[in-house]
């Protein structure tokens, strides 16, 4: 599901741009671009502003910027000029963190994006440097023919396009995605084999990818836990209200939590939740949520009370068997100089992290979600009673 999600939103777009490409004449798609792009990239800056995300709202404001310029019949040394520009904006655009537009640094970002675009327009009004641009060589003469580009605009955007794709490997979001194909888009448009209408539709697309990945980042919030990336309580009863029975809900508690907090400082309790979420998320046969705290929750599909209590047990064994070694508070975070780390003669603490389970079915109650949760709840509870470290129905 994970990775239909990282395809759908792009795929879904770029289908429907490739058949209009394909069925729509040219005079039409100019008509639709130019009654329709400023509103798409005024959308994008207006979500960005909202969900605070500057990156979309400078990446948007480029994208009107290029469709201001093509709108005004600049020469096609100029137009590339203009593309390469933006093109190394997106790039520099992957490299920093979003911010509020409210705030002083996401202020800064907004003021900088733009002031350069109005830097590089004042600069490519100038013939002599629209000239220049268009005589510099940096790739061989049989590879700048075949493309059919400036050979600054190819480097840039292979440069772009590579910070785009380190970012998205880093950081894995929803908006270092859009940025990613906004780059090939911007360099597809870009190609003087297109027609005007054709080329502002491939920017058009770019400016509906970032709008479309805001409400997919915002989206993901609400229902995706940041600590452990799991699930959160809301998608939890959204799946819970569309279940068919028999399932089981299994309500997971981290035992002796507040001490891991008291003792050694949240940053070592979040990583113990993360861990558990680890071995939570490994269930080949349930599905896990962090439900609040350092509670979780396992929901058995098609399985009752009695087929999910082996699962439920394989996960605590897994938990109880798991290895957590406490950093040194004084241990170096980066290696010294020399490459050589001194050798410490204290093994490194190793904390003994477990888990107590309670169980609860459908077959429970009237069958609700909160019955069945509330029984599940008072199962764990019994758990615990009990000495902890063990799953109870």
């Amino acid at each position: 599901m994970r990775s239909l999600a990282a395809v759908l939103p792009a795929g879904a777009v770029l289908l429907a741009v490739t058949a209009a490409l394909v069925l729509v004449e040219d005079g039409s798609l100019a008509l639709v671009t130019e009654r329709y792009a400023l509103v798409v990239y005024g959308v994008g800056i207006v979500l960005g502003a909202v969900f605070h995300r500057s990156r979309v709202v400078i990446a948007s404001t480029a994208l009107a910027y290029l469709e201001w310029v093509r709108g005004g019949a600049a020469e096609a040394i100029a137009l590339q000029g203009h593309v390469t520009a933006v093109l190394a904006l997106l790039g520099a655009l992957a490299l920093i963190r979003d911010r509020g537009v409210r705030s002083r640094i996401g202020l800064a970002q907004v003021a900088v994006g733009i002031g350069a675009l109005a830097v590089v327009d004042q600069i490519l009004r100038d013939p002599v440097a629209v000239e220049e641009l268009g005589a510099v060589r940096l790739l061989p003469a049989a590879v700048s023919e075949r493309v059919g580009m400036l050979d600054v605009t190819v480097v840039v955007a292979a440069v772009a396009m590579l910070l785009a794709v380190l970012a998205r490997v880093r950081w894995r979001g929803s908006v270092e995605r859009a940025l990613l194909w906004t780059q090939g888009l911007v360099l597809a448009a870009a190609h003087p084999s297109l027609a005007q209408g054709e080329s502002s539709l491939l920017v058009m697309a770019a400016g509906l990818l970032l709008s479309l990945s805001v409400v997919e980042q915002s989206y993901s919030m609400a229902y995706r836990d940041e600590l452990t990336q799991l699930p959160g309580r809301r998608a939890l009863m959204r799946d819970l209200a569309e279940m068919t029975p028999p399932f089981t809900i299994a309500m997971v508690d981290v035992d002796h939590f507040k001490k891991f907090n008291d003792t050694h400082g949240h940053d070592v309790g979040d990583q113990v939740l993360q861990l558990v979420a680890t071995h939570l998320a490994a269930a080949p046969d349930a599905n896990a949520y962090r439900y609040g705290g350092e509670e979780f929750t396992l929901v058995f599909p098609r399985r009752n009370r009695d087929e999910s209590a082996p699962g439920a047990d394989a996960v605590r064994v897994s938990v109880q068997d798991a290895e957590f070694s406490l950093r040194a508070w004084n241990r170096p975070r980066k290696p010294p100089a020399d490459g050589k780390r001194k050798k410490s003669r204290k093994r490194p603490r190793k904390l003994s992290v477990t888990v107590s389970i309670g169980l609860a079915d459908s077959t429970t109650g009237d069958g609700s979600p909160e019955v069945i949760l509330k029984k599940a709840d008072q199962a764990l509870y019994r758990a615990k009673e009990e000495g902890r470290n063990r799953v109870a129905t």
